[in-house]
């Protein structure tokens, strides 16, 4: 493939028709929303990795169109390494001898991508390093079908998008899909200052609202407290404003509880479901560079 094909991924590509969907890339789904539409969201189950297949069957059942796509946890790594010390092309090689120690797969079968820490007082840049053959699945099934990929996002920037950029105070924001480990962000003026994966709580939202007082909310609110203490101390930032939950299950209960616990206003993010949350942040977060 020469080297246009790969623009079209992560973040810059303009001029496409004008149907549009959003996409989220689940490890067990893929959830659509059409924009500018009055359909409900919908999940397509993926079973035995049937990617191509699934994807196709959403442009026959939409019509070709340009994809706006996020990524789940399970499709990419995102990798902190420290900034090295070139600039313009010799940057992106750089970057993959510095990651290819951390991942499993060949360096020539992975794909990178960057951005950088918005404090001044951390001199390290935020890697996402996805799997190509990965992407070229997902490119081909759209293509075959008439469509194309308007851009291609990850996770933690889809969550930039849940805090107004002109608010001047930082906000924390938690999500968290089926299966997955606990996604916790820290978003400021529309920058991403802090993310990390909270362990044991993978199964948040199989958890009832009784059950969520047996300790659970109490050991979410020790690692929020841990991160707000990093944030606070490590990163010099002042203390953040609100905490958010994005979260399927008694998300509300939860929000009550760990509120409890914190002089910060504790909410639960209103929505039909997270992965359908996710498919309209994809096209909220892409629209902006390409209408």
């Amino acid at each position: 493939m020469d080297k246009a094909w790969w623009q079209k991924l992560f973040f810059w590509q303009k001029n496409m028709t004008q149907h549009s969907l959003g996409l989220y890339l689940a490890a067990d789904g893929i959830w659509v929303h059409v924009i500018d539409s009055d359909e409900p969201d919908v999940e397509y189950p993926l079973a035995n990795d049937n990617l191509e297949v699934v994807l196709m069957q959403i442009l026959k059942d939409f019509g070709a169109a340009r994809c706006f796509i996020i990524l789940a946890a399970e499709r990419y790594q995102l990798l902190q390494v420290d900034k090295p010390a070139v600039d313009g092309l010799e940057l992106n090689q750089a970057l993959l001898w510095s990651v290819k120690d951390m991942v499993s797969l060949p360096t020539a079968q992975l794909h990178l991508d960057y951005y950088e820490m918005p404090s001044a007082s951390v001199a390290k840049l935020n890697v996402v390093v996805a799997d190509k053959n990965f992407l070229k699945r997902i490119v081909h099934s759209i293509y075959d079908k008439g469509g194309q990929i308007a851009a291609i996002s990850t996770e933690e920037i889809a969550m930039t998008l849940l805090a107004p950029e002109d608010d001047p105070q930082a906000q924390m924001l938690l999500s968290h899909y089926r299966g997955q480990e606990l996604l916790l962000t820290v978003v400021k003026q529309g920058q991403l200052y802090m993310q990390r994966r909270l362990r044991g709580f993978h199964e948040l939202e199989k958890i009832s609202a009784d059950e969520l007082n047996f300790g659970a909310a109490d050991n979410l609110s020790l690692e929020l407290q841990r991160s707000m203490d990093y944030f606070e101390s490590q990163l010099r930032q002042a203390p953040v404003s609100t905490i958010s939950i994005l979260s399927d299950g008694a998300s509300t209960r939860l929000a009550e509880l760990v509120g409890a616990n914190f002089n910060q206003t504790v909410v639960s993010i209103d929505k039909a479901s997270v992965g359908s949350k996710f498919a309209q942040l994809a096209c909220a977060d892409l629209l902006k560079g390409v209408e």
